[in-house]
Formats: structure tokens, C-alpha cells, sequence
């Protein structure tokens, strides 16, 4: 201030500490008061009060935000533990699910020639009910596979008549005394699609519906 002729400066006290200063400067030379001072003092004392609220409270929020951000960071980091061991549990279940059906297979072939029809059926039920689950395995990996954004579809022509009937027919085990209407068109209904997965969805749709319907409901 090169044109100051007087000059008054006022510490800005807060618990002890010194947290700003007011500086009262003139173009004329003066002095200030008893009244003056304590006047000036008071008001420091109140603006010193103001500002360290203020200061404890910007300080409050950044802590805050550096929490949430921490917990933020190990929820996404406790969600990726989850992903990738759920991912690898599924992922190992398919060894077990293909011995399994293969067994299946065997047996079925056996029981064409040694068991009677209603054996038949149960090894048949219980190859469809394996094939649902490696299918149900399929879709949690599958959707992994979306939440990374790489997944694929095999895209190709396929009737739905045939991808739909074909659904209700692998889940006919779970139907009992139900009744299933399937209408549908007589001529294919071809589009471009991936067979697998809209199968999926049927069977999905399903076994929903199989869930909410009474025993003996339709």
C-alpha cells in the first residue's frame, strides 16, 4: 500500500491458534480508539469463530468423501473377488456336468437293451435335467461375459418353432401334471439369431412360469 498512511493489524483467534489477520490500513493518519479497538476485536473474534467453522467443516467433507471413496473402492475390489470366484466355481463345474452326461449317454444306450420303459425315462429325464444346468452354467457365464462387454453372439438363421419346441421339450421333467399349450405358426418362422441363447430364455421363461402355476394348472 504505498499510499498508507496508517496501519492496524488484528489477529483472527480460534482455540488458541491464529488462523487469519485483519489488516485495517488508511489513506490518512489516525489513531484508533479504546472503543474502536475493542470494537474490532470482538468482530475478529466472531469472523475467527465463522471461519474455522467453515474451515472444520471443508475438512469434515473431505474426509468424508476420502471414506466414501475408500469404501467405494473396496466394495468394487470385494465385488471383483466375488465375480471372478463365482466365475471360477461355475467354470469347474463343467468338468463334473460333462462326465456326468457322458455317463448318461452310456447308460441310456444300456438301457435300450436291459431296462424297461420307464428306466428309459428317468435316465432320459435326468440327461435333460444335466443338459439344463451346463445351460444355466452357460448363462452365469455369459453374463460375465456382458458385464466385460465381451460377449459374443453366434448369429445365424434358426426357426424359433423348432429352437422354442425344443426348449419345452428338455424341461418336460419339471411339467408333472401341468398342461403346456404351444401354439405356433405352421410354417417355420426363420430368423437371424443365436439359437443357444434364445433357448435359454425360453427355458428361463419357463421355468418361471412352471414356478407361479399350481399342479394342476395349465
Amino acid at each position: 500500500f504505498p499510499r498508507a498512511l496508517s496501519y492496524a493489524g488484528f489477529p483472527l483467534v480460534s482455540r488458541g491458534r491464529i488462523i487469519g489477520v485483519v489488516s485495517l490500513v488508511g489513506v490518512s493518519p489516525r489513531d484508533y480508539s479504546p472503543d474502536e479497538i475493542a470494537f474490532i476485536e470482538t468482530l475478529c473474534r466472531a469472523t475467527a469463530v465463522s471461519v474455522d467453522n467453515a474451515l472444520a467443516h471443508q475438512e469434515l467433507q473431505r474426509r468424508q468423501q476420502a471414506e466414501v471413496q475408500r469404501s467405494y473402492e473396496k466394495l468394487r475390489e470385494s465385488e471383483r473377488l466375488r465375480d471372478t470366484l463365482v466365475h471360477m466355481i461355475v467354470h469347474d463345474l463343467r468338468s463334473p456336468l460333462s462326465a456326468i452326461s457322458g455317463y448318461l449317454e452310456i447308460f441310456a444306450e444300456d438301457a435300450k437293451r436291459k431296462l424297461g420303459p420307464e428306466t428309459q425315462e428317468d435316465i432320459g429325464n435326468a440327461t435333460i435335467a444335466v443338459r439344463h444346468m451346463a445351460r444355466m452354467i452357460n448363462g452365469i457365464l455369459d453374463v460375465s461375459k456382458m458385464e466385460s462387454q465381451m460377449m459374443k453372439l453366434e448369429v445365424s438363421e434358426c426357426d424359433l418353432v423348432a429352437v422354442v419346441g425344443q426348449s419345452l421339450d428338455e424341461l418336460e421333467s419339471l411339467v408333472g401334471p401341468r398342461q403346456i399349450d404351444f401354439e405356433h405358426p405352421t410354417p417355420p418362422a426363420v430368423v437371424l439369431a443365436d439359437s443357444e441363447i434364445v433357448t435359454r430364455i425360453v427355458q428361463n421363461l419357463r421355468a418361471n412360469a412352471l414356478r407361479l402355476t399350481p399342479i394342476d394348472g395349465r
